[in-house]
């Protein structure tokens, strides 16, 4: 079969003009669509922040999402290319590999809704410090797919949303105050009274503990055939850490002026309760309520 190079010349210059507004339509329909979308996304995200910046966040990525896609239909209408035609297309060609792309993506679309799910349920949000299936860390995003952590030791950890909503969460910093709880050993001739105006007067010298709710000095057991005290006391979540560290310093130091005795070895001293930098200990269980000491 033999072309004629005059008649595809001359088909090729009376589509030239129909090509080339088609390709300008094209490139500032793309141009427009992505900066838009940007554009978009950033107002959505702030418009919606009092939601929490976990929602913003995924309203805004949605919006910017939708905004591009209305933009490229737009864009391949004015060009002058059948909607309908490419739509047909493009479900066959989906129907051929939907299947394929099925099991590929199940994880995905778990995640997906698991993550609809936490930001709906709002267990945190972020700038939170959590603990989640045993991993510890401050709570750097909450997308569509997983949650950024960045653990105490400064590493980035990805949680994916299906492992997080399966997983118990505790949040760390969601109350402005936490309880501060250790456990002391004494043997059984202490002379428990003076061991707990001690305990108490610790408790009132050290800095960031708060007064109310007041702290306690509680009667835990006997174990080894020590007493056990519980000592219980608040503080502000910011300085959990800093505030439970000095009120050991304290407490060793008052034990020993005051001349009492604490038994049991490395156990005479025991911390309640996850520790502020512990990246991978879940936290423990709260202990029985003890009963309070008499007066």
């Amino acid at each position: 079969m033999n072309l004629d190079w005059d008649v595809v010349q001359t088909w090729a210059l009376d589509a030239l003009p129909a090509v080339g507004w088609a390709v300008a339509i094209g490139l500032i329909g793309l141009l427009i669509g992505i900066v838009g979308a940007r554009l978009f996304r950033r107002w959505v995200g702030t418009w919606s922040q009092p939601l929490g910046p976990g929602r913003a966040n995924l309203l805004g990525k949605l919006a910017g999402y939708a905004f591009f896609v209305l933009t490229v239909a737009w864009t391949l209408n004015a060009a002058g290319l059948p909607l309908s035609g490419m739509l047909g297309w493009v479900a066959g060609a989906a129907g051929i590999a939907g299947v394929a792309i099925g099991f590929a993506s199940q994880t995905s679309a778990s995640n997906v809704i698991s993550g609809l799910f936490l930001l709906g349920e709002r267990p945190f949000e972020e700038g939170d410090f959590v603990i989640i299936g045993g991993t510890a860390g401050q709570v750097l995003a909450v997308e569509l797919l997983s949650v950024k952590l960045r653990t105490f030791d400064n590493l980035f950890v990805r949680v994916p949303n299906e492992t997080a909503m399966k997983s118990t969460i505790t949040n760390i910093s969601r109350f402005k105050i936490r309880r501060i709880d250790l456990i002391l050993r004494f043997p059984p001739d202490a002379p428990l009274e003076r061991v707990k105006q001690t305990l108490d007067r610790t408790a009132d010298a050290t800095p960031y503990i708060l007064t109310q709710p007041a702290p306690s000095v509680l009667f835990s057991g006997f174990a080894d055939g020590m007493v056990e005290l519980q000592l219980s006391a608040w503080a502000s979540a910011e300085a959990f850490g800093e505030t439970r560290g000095k009120w050991v310093v304290e407490l060793l130091a008052a034990i020993n002026k005051a001349g009492l005795t604490l038994v049991g070895g490395s156990r005479a001293v025991r911390l309640v309760g996850p520790a502020p930098q512990a990246a991978s200990a879940p936290p423990e269980p709260p202990p029985e309520p003890p009963a309070e000491l008499p007066h």
